[in-house]
C-alpha cells in the first residue's frame, strides 16, 4: 500500500499487521508490483517521477532508482524475469 507521503507499508495479511515502512519517495506512491521470480523484490512508482526497486530482505531496502520519466509513474510492469 502507498501513501501520500512517499510510503510504501508491506502488511502480512495472515495476521492482519504492518510489517514494514519503505520510505524513499518525496510524493505520493501511485503504484507498486511484486516480482514473481524475485519474491523479495518490491517496485514502487510515484508522483515524484521515479520508480524505485527495493530488495526487501535487506534493512537497507533501496537497489536501484530509476529518474528521468516526464510524468508520474501511474503503472509498472515485471517481464516474468523480473525485468522491468
Amino acid at each position: 500500500m502507498g501513501d501520500p507521503q512517499g510510503n510504501a507499508t508491506i502488511f502480512d495479511t495472515r495476521v492482519q499487521k504492518r510489517v514494514r515502512t519503505i520510505s524513499n519517495h518525496m510524493k505520493q506512491v501511485t503504484c507498486l508490483e511484486w516480482s514473481q521470480d524475485k519474491p523479495w523484490l518490491l517496485v514502487t512508482g510515484s508522483s515524484d517521477c521515479e520508480i524505485s526497486c527495493h530488495d526487501i530482505r535487506q534493512r537497507e531496502s533501496l537497489v536501484k532508482t530509476l529518474m528521468g520519466h516526464d510524468g508520474e509513474i501511474s503503472n509498472i510492469l515485471l517481464t516474468d524475469d523480473g525485468k522491468l
